[in-house]
C-alpha cells in the first residue's frame, strides 16, 4: 500500500512538470526545406500573413493570424473562396501542415498534409 502510493506520488508529480511547451512564431518568410521552387511560402508580419502560392499570380490570399496555444490558423477570402490553412507549431518557427484542418478549394494550390515551413529569413517588426 505505502509503495502504491508513493508511485502515485511520483507520477503526479512527474506529470505536473510535464507542461506542454509553447514555441515562437517570428516574423519573416517561411518555406519549405529543401523544395526546388521559389513557392509556395508563408510570409508572415505582425499577426497578418500572406500565402505565395505563385509567382505568376497578381493577388495572394492574406489575412490575419489566430493562435490557439501551438496551433495556427490563417483564413482568407480569395477569389470568392473562404481558404483556411491550418498548421501546428512543431517547433521554434517551424510550421506543419494539417490538411484535415484546412479548407483549400483550390486544389491547384493544395499543400500535402504534413508539410512543414520553416523560417527562411526573419523580418524586422
Amino acid at each position: 500500500m505505502k509503495k502504491t502510493k508513493i508511485l502515485c506520488l511520483l507520477l503526479i508529480l512527474f506529470l505536473s512538470g510535464c507542461s506542454v511547451r509553447e514555441y515562437t512564431l517570428d516574423n519573416g518568410r517561411y518555406v519549405i526545406p529543401s523544395h526546388d521552387t521559389e513557392c509556395p511560402f508563408i510570409s508572415i508580419h505582425n499577426g497578418d500573413f500572406n500565402v505565395i502560392q505563385s509567382i505568376a499570380h497578381d493577388y495572394q490570399p492574406s489575412g490575419k493570424i489566430e493562435r490557439h496555444g501551438n496551433r495556427i490558423v490563417m483564413e482568407s477570402l480569395f477569389a470568392d473562396e473562404e481558404y483556411i490553412w491550418t498548421f501546428q507549431l512543431v517547433d521554434n518557427n517551424t510550421l506543419k501542415f494539417i490538411s484535415n484542418k484546412s479548407e483549400i478549394p483550390n486544389k491547384e494550390f493544395e499543400i500535402i498534409d504534413g508539410t512543414v515551413f520553416t523560417i527562411e529569413e526573419t523580418i524586422e517588426q
